[in-house]
Protein backbone atom coordinates (compact mmCIF):
# COMPACT_ATOMS: atom_id res chain seq x y z
CA UNK A 1 0.00 0.00 0.00
CA UNK A 2 1.50 3.73 -0.32
CA UNK A 3 0.88 4.45 3.39
CA UNK A 4 3.13 2.06 4.19
CA UNK A 5 5.91 4.06 1.79
CA UNK A 6 8.22 5.61 4.20
CA UNK A 7 10.16 7.33 1.40
CA UNK A 8 9.43 10.92 -0.39
CA UNK A 9 11.39 9.67 -4.00
CA UNK A 10 9.18 9.97 -6.74
CA UNK A 11 9.70 8.07 -10.51
CA UNK A 12 8.92 11.18 -12.92
CA UNK A 13 8.40 9.36 -16.50
CA UNK A 14 7.20 10.72 -20.31
CA UNK A 15 9.17 13.88 -19.92
CA UNK A 16 10.08 16.17 -22.88
CA UNK A 17 13.21 16.10 -24.47
CA UNK A 18 13.38 19.75 -23.02
CA UNK A 19 12.88 19.32 -19.66
CA UNK A 20 14.81 20.96 -16.57
CA UNK A 21 15.10 20.16 -12.88
CA UNK A 22 14.34 24.05 -12.19
CA UNK A 23 11.26 23.51 -13.88
CA UNK A 24 10.22 20.13 -12.33
CA UNK A 25 11.24 21.33 -8.99
CA UNK A 26 9.59 24.25 -9.26
CA UNK A 27 6.65 22.48 -10.04
CA UNK A 28 6.32 19.79 -6.97
CA UNK A 29 7.40 22.74 -4.95
CA UNK A 30 4.18 23.72 -5.05
CA UNK A 31 2.88 20.56 -2.91
CA UNK A 32 5.73 20.21 -0.69
CA UNK A 33 9.64 20.82 0.13
CA UNK A 34 11.80 19.27 -2.34
CA UNK A 35 15.02 18.39 -1.39
CA UNK A 36 16.23 16.95 -4.68
CA UNK A 37 15.46 16.72 -8.63
CA UNK A 38 17.56 14.91 -11.09
CA UNK A 39 16.43 14.38 -14.39
CA UNK A 40 18.62 10.91 -16.22
CA UNK A 41 20.84 12.13 -19.35
CA UNK A 42 22.50 10.36 -21.58
CA UNK A 43 26.77 9.94 -20.41
CA UNK A 44 27.67 10.98 -23.86
CA UNK A 45 25.60 13.48 -25.43
CA UNK A 46 23.93 15.04 -21.95
CA UNK A 47 20.16 14.39 -23.73
CA UNK A 48 17.32 13.69 -21.58
CA UNK A 49 16.30 9.91 -20.90
CA UNK A 50 13.32 10.86 -21.28
CA UNK A 51 12.62 10.56 -17.10
CA UNK A 52 13.93 11.65 -13.49
CA UNK A 53 13.00 11.71 -9.82
CA UNK A 54 11.96 13.62 -7.74
CA UNK A 55 12.61 13.46 -3.55
CA UNK A 56 10.50 15.40 -1.20
CA UNK A 57 11.00 15.72 2.35
CA UNK A 58 7.59 15.08 3.45
CA UNK A 59 6.53 11.67 2.50
CA UNK A 60 2.81 12.87 2.57
CA UNK A 61 3.76 15.70 0.59
CA UNK A 62 4.76 13.27 -2.28
CA UNK A 63 2.11 11.19 -2.05
CA UNK A 64 0.43 14.40 -2.38
CA UNK A 65 2.20 15.41 -5.60
CA UNK A 66 1.61 12.15 -7.29
CA UNK A 67 -1.78 11.73 -6.90
CA UNK A 68 -2.68 15.51 -8.39
CA UNK A 69 0.59 15.62 -11.02
CA UNK A 70 0.15 11.85 -12.76
CA UNK A 71 -0.97 12.09 -16.31
CA UNK A 72 -1.11 15.86 -16.05
CA UNK A 73 0.20 17.53 -19.02
CA UNK A 74 3.58 18.98 -18.81
CA UNK A 75 5.16 20.68 -22.30
CA UNK A 76 2.59 19.09 -24.27
CA UNK A 77 2.73 15.51 -22.64
CA UNK A 78 1.39 13.56 -20.13
CA UNK A 79 3.65 12.92 -17.26
CA UNK A 80 3.72 9.15 -15.43
CA UNK A 81 4.70 9.19 -11.53
CA UNK A 82 5.31 6.36 -9.23
CA UNK A 83 6.89 5.71 -6.00
CA UNK A 84 10.65 5.20 -7.19
CA UNK A 85 11.72 1.54 -6.22
CA UNK A 86 14.19 0.76 -3.53
CA UNK A 87 16.86 -1.82 -4.11
CA UNK A 88 17.05 -1.56 -7.80
CA UNK A 89 20.61 -0.93 -7.91
CA UNK A 90 23.07 -3.42 -7.68
CA UNK A 91 27.11 -3.12 -7.01
CA UNK A 92 29.23 -5.45 -9.02
CA UNK A 93 32.44 -5.90 -7.22
CA UNK A 94 35.63 -7.77 -8.26
CA UNK A 95 34.95 -7.55 -11.91
CA UNK A 96 37.72 -9.11 -14.14
CA UNK A 97 39.23 -6.41 -15.86
CA UNK A 98 38.22 -7.97 -19.69
CA UNK A 99 34.40 -7.34 -18.62
CA UNK A 100 32.86 -4.78 -21.16
CA UNK A 101 29.57 -2.24 -20.42
CA UNK A 102 28.12 -3.91 -23.30
CA UNK A 103 28.30 -7.91 -21.64
CA UNK A 104 27.64 -6.72 -17.91
CA UNK A 105 24.47 -5.57 -19.31
CA UNK A 106 23.11 -8.63 -21.47
CA UNK A 107 24.26 -10.96 -18.90
CA UNK A 108 21.64 -9.31 -16.24
CA UNK A 109 19.13 -8.25 -18.54
CA UNK A 110 18.34 -11.61 -18.57
CA UNK A 111 16.91 -11.15 -15.07
CA UNK A 112 14.55 -8.41 -16.34
CA UNK A 113 14.75 -4.73 -18.22
CA UNK A 114 17.21 -2.44 -17.08
CA UNK A 115 18.05 1.22 -17.44
CA UNK A 116 20.94 0.53 -19.83
CA UNK A 117 22.67 3.70 -19.06
CA UNK A 118 22.72 3.37 -15.55
CA UNK A 119 24.78 -0.10 -16.30
CA UNK A 120 28.36 -0.04 -16.26
CA UNK A 121 31.64 -1.08 -15.43
CA UNK A 122 34.21 1.67 -14.04
CA UNK A 123 37.65 1.28 -14.53
CA UNK A 124 37.42 -2.02 -15.25
CA UNK A 125 36.70 -3.15 -11.25
CA UNK A 126 33.12 -2.91 -10.54
CA UNK A 127 30.66 -1.87 -11.97
CA UNK A 128 26.70 -1.19 -11.17
CA UNK A 129 23.39 -2.47 -12.47
CA UNK A 130 20.44 -0.82 -12.09
CA UNK A 131 16.81 -2.97 -12.71
CA UNK A 132 13.13 -1.35 -13.33
CA UNK A 133 11.68 -3.37 -10.90
CA UNK A 134 13.23 -4.36 -7.25
CA UNK A 135 11.91 -8.07 -7.67
CA UNK A 136 14.61 -8.48 -10.57
CA UNK A 137 17.29 -6.72 -8.56
CA UNK A 138 17.11 -9.22 -5.96
CA UNK A 139 17.00 -12.36 -8.20
CA UNK A 140 19.77 -11.34 -9.96
CA UNK A 141 21.69 -10.37 -6.76
CA UNK A 142 21.15 -14.15 -5.63
CA UNK A 143 21.54 -15.96 -8.43
CA UNK A 144 25.09 -14.13 -9.53
CA UNK A 145 26.55 -13.25 -6.05
CA UNK A 146 30.25 -15.60 -6.47
CA UNK A 147 29.51 -16.70 -9.67
CA UNK A 148 32.44 -16.53 -12.26
CA UNK A 149 32.49 -13.41 -14.73
CA UNK A 150 35.42 -13.97 -17.13
CA UNK A 151 38.27 -15.09 -14.94
CA UNK A 152 36.58 -14.15 -11.44
CA UNK A 153 33.76 -14.55 -8.99
CA UNK A 154 32.06 -11.32 -8.50
CA UNK A 155 30.63 -9.97 -5.23
CA UNK A 156 27.29 -8.25 -5.21
CA UNK A 157 25.69 -5.62 -3.03
CA UNK A 158 22.79 -3.12 -2.98
CA UNK A 159 24.16 0.03 -4.83
CA UNK A 160 22.76 3.00 -3.88
CA UNK A 161 21.30 5.96 -5.87
CA UNK A 162 23.37 8.51 -3.34
CA UNK A 163 26.33 7.40 -5.11
CA UNK A 164 28.25 11.23 -5.83
CA UNK A 165 29.84 11.00 -8.91
CA UNK A 166 32.06 13.68 -7.97
CA UNK A 167 33.03 12.99 -5.11
CA UNK A 168 36.44 10.43 -4.38
CA UNK A 169 37.00 8.68 -1.13
CA UNK A 170 40.77 8.97 -0.67
CA UNK A 171 42.26 6.70 2.61
CA UNK A 172 45.65 5.90 3.87
CA UNK A 173 47.37 4.62 6.63
CA UNK A 174 46.76 6.45 9.70
CA UNK A 175 50.06 6.04 11.45
CA UNK A 176 51.71 8.07 8.36
CA UNK A 177 48.45 10.71 8.57
CA UNK A 178 51.55 13.50 9.47
CA UNK A 179 52.57 13.60 6.40
CA UNK A 180 49.18 14.08 4.98
CA UNK A 181 47.37 18.07 4.20
CA UNK A 182 44.68 19.20 2.92
CA UNK A 183 47.04 21.60 0.66
CA UNK A 184 48.83 18.83 -0.62
CA UNK A 185 46.40 16.88 -1.52
CA UNK A 186 44.49 19.19 -2.79
CA UNK A 187 47.69 20.40 -4.72
CA UNK A 188 47.49 16.33 -6.22
CA UNK A 189 43.59 16.09 -7.00
CA UNK A 190 43.47 19.52 -9.00
CA UNK A 191 45.84 18.11 -11.43
CA UNK A 192 42.47 16.45 -12.98
CA UNK A 193 40.02 19.23 -12.55
CA UNK A 194 39.06 22.42 -10.00
CA UNK A 195 38.69 20.85 -6.54
CA UNK A 196 35.42 22.60 -4.83
CA UNK A 197 36.52 21.24 -1.02
CA UNK A 198 38.99 18.68 0.61
CA UNK A 199 37.42 17.12 3.68
CA UNK A 200 40.25 15.38 5.95
CA UNK A 201 38.06 14.43 9.27
CA UNK A 202 40.24 14.35 12.15
CA UNK A 203 40.11 12.66 15.63
CA UNK A 204 41.55 15.33 17.78
CA UNK A 205 44.62 16.87 15.93
CA UNK A 206 45.33 13.44 13.63
CA UNK A 207 43.75 12.98 10.40
CA UNK A 208 41.74 9.22 11.09
CA UNK A 209 43.29 8.00 7.64
CA UNK A 210 40.57 9.06 5.07
CA UNK A 211 38.78 11.84 3.83
CA UNK A 212 36.80 13.20 0.21
CA UNK A 213 37.80 14.78 -2.69
CA UNK A 214 34.66 17.33 -3.93
CA UNK A 215 34.84 18.59 -7.59
CA UNK A 216 32.29 20.82 -9.04
CA UNK A 217 28.36 19.31 -9.29
CA UNK A 218 28.66 18.66 -12.86
CA UNK A 219 29.77 16.18 -15.74
CA UNK A 220 32.85 17.46 -16.36
CA UNK A 221 33.38 17.50 -11.90
CA UNK A 222 31.95 13.98 -12.02
CA UNK A 223 34.69 13.33 -15.17
CA UNK A 224 37.53 14.75 -12.95
CA UNK A 225 36.30 12.16 -10.20
CA UNK A 226 36.76 9.19 -12.49
CA UNK A 227 40.04 9.91 -14.09
CA UNK A 228 41.57 11.14 -10.15
CA UNK A 229 40.51 7.59 -9.15
CA UNK A 230 41.76 5.94 -12.43
CA UNK A 231 44.97 7.72 -12.03
CA UNK A 232 45.54 8.31 -7.77
CA UNK A 233 44.11 4.85 -6.40
CA UNK A 234 47.11 2.61 -5.40
CA UNK A 235 49.56 5.42 -5.87
CA UNK A 236 51.68 7.50 -3.39
CA UNK A 237 51.05 11.33 -2.12
CA UNK A 238 53.84 12.89 0.18
CA UNK A 239 55.04 8.70 0.02
CA UNK A 240 52.03 7.85 1.69
CA UNK A 241 49.52 4.87 -0.31
CA UNK A 242 46.59 6.13 -0.92
CA UNK A 243 43.37 4.14 -2.07
CA UNK A 244 40.34 5.85 -4.12
CA UNK A 245 36.67 4.90 -4.54
CA UNK A 246 33.47 7.11 -5.17
CA UNK A 247 32.19 8.80 -2.35
CA UNK A 248 28.48 8.55 -1.04
CA UNK A 249 26.13 11.32 0.13
CA UNK A 250 25.53 12.23 3.67
CA UNK A 251 22.80 14.11 5.76
CA UNK A 252 23.95 17.43 6.55
CA UNK A 253 27.32 17.51 4.75
CA UNK A 254 29.37 20.82 4.67
CA UNK A 255 31.39 21.57 2.00
CA UNK A 256 32.39 25.02 2.85
CA UNK A 257 35.28 24.01 4.95
CA UNK A 258 38.66 21.58 4.75
CA UNK A 259 37.88 19.91 7.90
CA UNK A 260 34.79 18.04 8.75
CA UNK A 261 32.70 18.35 11.56
CA UNK A 262 32.78 15.95 14.07
CA UNK A 263 28.67 15.52 13.97
CA UNK A 264 28.86 14.56 10.23
CA UNK A 265 28.12 10.45 9.94
CA UNK A 266 30.76 8.88 8.36
CA UNK A 267 29.76 5.44 8.29
CA UNK A 268 27.24 6.41 5.68
CA UNK A 269 30.30 6.76 3.10
CA UNK A 270 31.51 2.89 4.19
CA UNK A 271 28.59 1.28 2.47
CA UNK A 272 30.99 -0.76 0.50
CA UNK A 273 33.89 1.13 0.14
CA UNK A 274 37.09 -0.12 2.02
CA UNK A 275 38.07 0.55 5.86
CA UNK A 276 41.47 0.32 6.30
CA UNK A 277 41.46 -2.29 9.53
CA UNK A 278 45.12 -3.61 9.13
CA UNK A 279 47.11 -1.18 7.57
CA UNK A 280 49.86 -3.89 7.15
CA UNK A 281 48.10 -5.60 4.45
CA UNK A 282 45.34 -5.27 2.45
CA UNK A 283 42.44 -7.55 1.30
CA UNK A 284 39.33 -7.74 0.26
CA UNK A 285 36.31 -8.42 2.97
CA UNK A 286 32.45 -8.60 2.50
CA UNK A 287 30.07 -7.85 5.51
CA UNK A 288 25.85 -8.92 4.88
CA UNK A 289 23.59 -6.93 6.21
CA UNK A 290 23.92 -5.55 9.81
CA UNK A 291 21.31 -5.39 12.00
CA UNK A 292 19.28 -2.38 13.13
CA UNK A 293 20.98 -1.05 10.04
CA UNK A 294 19.92 0.76 6.08
CA UNK A 295 23.64 2.23 6.07
CA UNK A 296 26.20 -0.73 6.29
CA UNK A 297 24.56 -3.53 3.84
CA UNK A 298 28.43 -4.15 2.24
CA UNK A 299 31.75 -3.55 3.12
CA UNK A 300 34.78 -4.17 1.45
CA UNK A 301 37.92 -3.64 2.38
CA UNK A 302 40.69 -2.86 -0.17
CA UNK A 303 42.17 -6.04 -2.63
CA UNK A 304 45.77 -7.70 -1.86
CA UNK A 305 48.42 -5.79 -3.66
CA UNK A 306 49.86 -8.87 -4.65
CA UNK A 307 46.96 -11.15 -4.95
CA UNK A 308 43.85 -9.58 -6.35
CA UNK A 309 41.81 -12.55 -6.10
CA UNK A 310 39.29 -12.35 -3.11
CA UNK A 311 39.83 -14.60 -0.29
CA UNK A 312 36.74 -17.49 0.51
CA UNK A 313 33.67 -15.21 1.49
CA UNK A 314 32.79 -17.67 4.38
CA UNK A 315 35.81 -17.95 5.87
CA UNK A 316 36.54 -14.25 5.95
CA UNK A 317 33.40 -13.71 7.86
CA UNK A 318 34.74 -15.58 11.11
CA UNK A 319 38.76 -13.69 10.75
CA UNK A 320 37.86 -10.46 9.46
CA UNK A 321 38.92 -7.17 12.62
CA UNK A 322 35.95 -6.24 14.11
CA UNK A 323 34.30 -2.79 13.28
CA UNK A 324 35.23 0.26 15.42
CA UNK A 325 32.47 0.29 17.69
CA UNK A 326 32.21 3.90 17.39
CA UNK A 327 30.83 3.33 13.85
CA UNK A 328 28.78 0.71 15.06
CA UNK A 329 25.17 1.54 13.51
CA UNK A 330 23.61 1.16 16.70
CA UNK A 331 25.76 4.40 17.50
CA UNK A 332 24.64 6.10 14.64
CA UNK A 333 21.61 7.44 16.14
Amino acid sequence: MEEDNDFGSLFVGDLTPNETEENLKKIFGNFGEVSEVKIKRDPQTHNSLGYGFVTMKNHKDALNAKEKLHGEELNGRKIRIGWAEQHTNLFIGDLDSSVTDEQLRKIFSKFGPIYEHETFVKNGKYGFVRFKHAAHAKKAKNEMNGQKLGSRPIRIGWGSGNIKRNTVHFEFDPRQANKLTAEKLKEKFAAFGQVITIQLPQRGNTPRGFGFVHYSESSEGEESAAQAIQKLDRTTIEGVEVRCHFGKKVKNQSTTSPNVSPQLNYSNYLQYYPKIQNPSHFQWNMQPNMPNSSNFTTQMMPQNIENPQMPNFSQNLHHHQPLDPRNSPRNQN
